[in-house]
């Protein structure tokens, strides 16, 4: 009987947290369809480092630009879940999320923990951890995830959900129960680690970055940003508390990894339902609307800039004929 291959697509705009859960989603799926598990991990802007310098993960192999390309002419891209067991040689799941891979058992907490067993950091990453948790003593500290970068410019209120005057809130609630708790914060944001700092001082505990502000603030998925990223959500995931970004890959990858126990985390803002219904409402347009609205934007802004082009030419060209003549 012909093998048969599951490979984990890790798209290139993806950042570190959602090509974990697609290596993991493939690693069970792989399991359960009997089939050997193949990674394919591009560089890209959001995590522009190597697989091998990151994570070690068992039994899986990654495979090159070449060998993804041959195997994507035979079918198309599985994505998020199968209708049906596929017959196909390959199979690719491309960059998803447990709450969007349908086979049987994989909500399962023991499920989830055994495919994360299988990804590895690298022994430099492990051994910084540990320093650091001899330093801090995670378990002693509340985590907070508080995503920023590019979920600040995004038009339907995700930022309002979680926001840094909502975490504010949750400090001073446990600040009253438990003055003298301490707090790990994970951002994106040299600016936002101050302000926290400045407003509860040594309550807030920051992991010092080599890449803050970060080399470049619109460049978050360099080699040093990564690395950082991933020592982040270890240390986080060792807090015996998290407070984390509503909807945030990172905040949910942290979890996991933390035993996905529901007393351990608090998504902030959450409760606040007025902001999640704008989301709703925007999922509730159809995607061929969304693209023909896009797409005749699209189409009217180039005609337009070629006009715009053509009017700034020929102002340019009687300039220039008037200096000659």
């Amino acid at each position: 009987m012909p093998k048969k291959y599951l490979i984990a697509y890790c798209s290139p705009h993806s950042g570190l947290c959602n090509r974990l859960n697609c290596i993991i989603s493939a690693t069970h799926g792989g399991e359960i369809m009997n089939r050997e598990v193949l990674i394919y991990w591009p560089r890209g802007y959001n995590c522009d480092i190597h697989l091998n310098e990151l994570i070690n993960i068992d039994n899986v192999r990654e495979i090159e630009s070449k060998e993804f390309k041959r195997a994507k002419k035979k079918l198309t891209i599985h994505d998020y879940s199968f209708k049906e067991i596929p017959l196909e040689e390959f199979v690719i799941l491309s960059t998803s999320k447990f709450v969007h891979f349908p086979m049987k058992g994989f909500k399962n907490k023991e499920v989830i923990k055994k495919n994360l067993k299988k990804i590895h950091p690298k022994e430099e990453i492990v051994k910084k951890i540990d320093e650091l948790n001899k330093i801090y003593n995670f378990n002693e500290l509340v985590g907070i995830h508080l995503r920023k970068g590019d979920w600040e410019y995004t038009s339907y209120g995700i930022m309002n959900i979680s926001s840094e005057e909502n975490f504010e809130e949750e400090i001073k609630k446990i600040l009253k129960i438990n003055p003298s708790q301490k707090f790990l914060l994970c951002t994106g944001s040299k600016k936002t680690e101050c302000k926290f700092i400045k407003k509860f001082g040594n309550k807030i505990i920051v992991i010092p970055k080599h890449s803050q502000e970060f080399i470049d603030p619109n460049y978050k998925g360099g080699p040093i940003q990564i690395k950082e990223a991933l020592i982040d959500l270890m240390s986080l995931s060792k807090t015996k508390f998290i407070l984390g970004t509503w909807g945030s890959s990172f905040t949910e990858m942290a979890w996991r990894i933390s035993g996905n126990s529901k007393q351990k985390i608090k998504l902030v803002g959450e409760e606040k339902k007025e902001n999640i219904q704008k989301i709703k409402e925007l999922e509730k347009v159809p995607n061929s609307l969304i693209s023909k609205i896009f797409s005749k934007l699209s189409s009217e802004l180039s005609i337009r800039f070629t006009l715009f082009r053509k009017i700034k030419f020929f102002i340019r060209a009687k300039r220039i004929k008037r200096r000659i003549f």
